[in-house]
């Protein structure tokens, strides 16, 4: 059986006040916290300054509660045992805080997952009628059973039971513990790693002394049994953690994928399931806008914007952290409880693509061409390092040309370089990328005529790089997908008989975990789609990086004859 548990302490000083909200908003170190930012949300902030200032403006007597510091929490199992929806119940500890203390008095609120057990710490202003009065809340046992039992009813829907009524139980002494932990420490032996898994998130950390003296049933009292005894137990437990340790790393890898995997959960699926109402009269063949409560979005493939905040982002997790106004870890939970198997992301991405498939193609529309704007691309592409023969020779096949907002925009057309299929756009100020329709990108021969080689980068750009840094002749075909797309299968049919070379960006240049995953991910189903594909990665982030690095060190940087003898250092498989 799980528990509610309530804790409320009074704050006695300013200093007090100023300790308890550092260490609810992180300010101030915490030595038992996994020092991860991310893993602490604040519900509510008042700074210290503002709080002190609140104090001030009320009537008082001299030994006033300046605050009341209030812990809320459930016992351990309740998160372990996957019983506790996290957001739903921190949902309902919010609206006790400001049921029970009213809503202007609860000055700080903030979730903490960066300790053992996910819980809420908060800070309540004892304003009563302009004047502090915490004896209107916690005046003796009566009001404190009183304010136990109406918690307890609030976490009543999540399972959660009141503690036992007229409980002798004391909590042990925490000083006590962390002193025998610091003395662990002091001697410089690792403590036993201890793999929690929550329902929300995995993590690893150390055994703490209460845990080590409930496991061996010890003491610490003096003439017992001694810390040092206690320290050779553990320093003989830790070396049985090897395997443990190495399930956890392999736990940590899959996460890792699992999380790739959801950032390409189809946009439009996510905000049918999440129940949005699309804009059919706001939407259109490119794109689909959805109301929302503050706002309004448009999806238009792999890519969102907001245009009540003005910008945009990429992936279903981005996605659903904006519709929800959540965090990446709760977003990642509600994409797992929508798509909790591979099946169900199998179904729905089948569906969405069967109705693109079923769908009346429509006519593209390219970017008006404006001759005038041609020099802006020019030197954009110049001062991305590109060749400007290659710049000249692209422009005048008609590859690439600008638009009226002096953007570059790259034709894309079907693997046999007949119909054009869609383009990409990339401005020459600022960072704005988009991509129209399908088909693609090339330097050099088509796919279709390309005789021995065939090379897959991820943009326009990093084609015109990775084509002027390598030694190529010119029937090979340098591709961009435009992304970590995976191949269409009408490209696939024209160069799964030829040398594919998978040259995307470096997955190991990226500075996050999921990126670095993705990135991986990428990589991988384009060699489930071209398994005799060899892999190709730049030194640096991508192509165009590796390109502006080698002009930076004064290597001659010109297009290849392409009578040359076709030589081409191997890449790693």
């Amino acid at each position: 059986m799980s528990y509610a548990i309530l804790r409320i302490e009074k704050i006695k000083s300013e200093d007090g006040v100023k300790k308890v909200i550092g260490h609810a908003s992180r300010r101030a170190k915490v030595t038992n916290a996994s020092g991860n930012k991310k893993d602490v949300t604040m519900i509510a902030d008042l700074p210290v300054s503002k709080y002190l200032e609140e104090i001030e403006g009320l009537k008082r007597k001299k030994n006033s509660t300046l605050g009341l510091d209030v812990f809320l929490g459930a016992s351990p199992e309740f998160f372990k045992e996957g019983g506790g929806n996290l957001e739903a119940w921190t949902e309902d500890n919010v609206k006790w805080l400001h049921d029970t203390f009213g809503r202007g008095n609860v000055k700080v609120i903030a979730l903490h997952r960066d300790e053992m057990t996910p819980h809420i710490q908060a800070v309540v202003l004892p304003k009563d009628e302009g004047k502090l009065n915490a004896a209107k809340w916690i005046d003796g046992p009566a009001k404190l059973k009183k304010l136990q039992d109406s918690y307890g009813e609030a976490m009543r829907p999540h399972g959660l039971e009141r503690g036992i009524k007229g409980s002798q139980a004391k909590h042990t002494d925490i000083k006590e513990f962390y002193a025998a932990v610091n003395e662990i420490k002091k001697m410089d032996l690792p403590m036993p790693k201890i793999k929690e898994e929550g329902r929300f998130f995995i993590q690893e950390r150390e055994e703490t002394a209460s845990e080590y003296l409930q496991r061996t049933g010890l003491k610490i009292k003096a003439g017992k049994t001694t810390i040092q005894q206690q320290i050779r137990e553990i320093d003989n437990l830790k070396r049985s953690n090897s395997k443990v340790t190495t399930e956890l790393n392999e736990i940590k890898e899959a996460q890792k994928l699992e999380t790739a995997q959801l950032r390409e959960i189809d946009l439009n699926n996510i905000m049918i399931t999440a129940g949005f109402e699309k804009d059919v009269k706001g939407s259109d063949k490119k794109r689909s806008v959805y109301h929302l409560e503050d706002g309004k979005i448009s999806v238009q493939g792999a890519k969102w914007y907001d245009f009540l905040d003005q910008k945009g982002g990429g992936g279903a997790i981005d996605l659903v952290m904006r519709i929800f106004h959540t965090e990446f870890r709760l977003a990642v939970a509600w994409l797992k409880r929508q798509y909790s198997t591979p099946d169900i992301q199998r179904v729905a991405r089948q569906h969405v693509e069967k109705i693109v498939e079923t769908a009346p193609k429509a006519k593209i529309t390219m970017e008006e061409r404006d001759d005038s704007k041609l020099d802006v691309v020019r030197q954009y592409l110049k001062d991305r390092g590109i060749d400007e023969k290659l710049i000249d020779s692209e422009i005048k096949a008609g590859k690439i040309y600008a638009n009226k907002y002096g953007s570059a925009v790259f034709v894309h057309r079907d693997p046999l370089g007949i119909e054009v299929k869609g383009y990409s756009v990339r401005g020459t100020t600022g960072r704005f990328k988009q991509r129209v329709g399908g088909g693609y990108y090339w330097v050099g021969a088509t796919p279709h005529a390309a005789k021995k080689v065939v090379v897959l980068t991820e943009s326009a750009i990093d084609a015109l790089s990775y084509y002027q840094l390598r030694s190529y002749p010119p029937d090979t075909c340098v591709l961009a997908l435009s992304g970590h797309a995976t191949p269409a299968p009408e490209l696939v049919r024209e160069i799964e008989n030829k040398e594919v070379v998978i040259a995307l960006d470096n997955p190991t240049a990226e500075k996050n975990t999921a990126a670095r995953a993705a990135g991986k991910l990428a990589i991988e189903k384009i060699k489930e789609v071209l398994p005799g594909a060899i892999i190709e990665t730049p030194k640096a982030k991508d192509w165009n990086d590796d390109l502006l690095g080698a002009m930076k060190n004064q290597k001659e940087l010109t297009i290849t004859n392409k009578t040359t003898q076709y030589v081409r250092p191997a890449p790693g498989r």
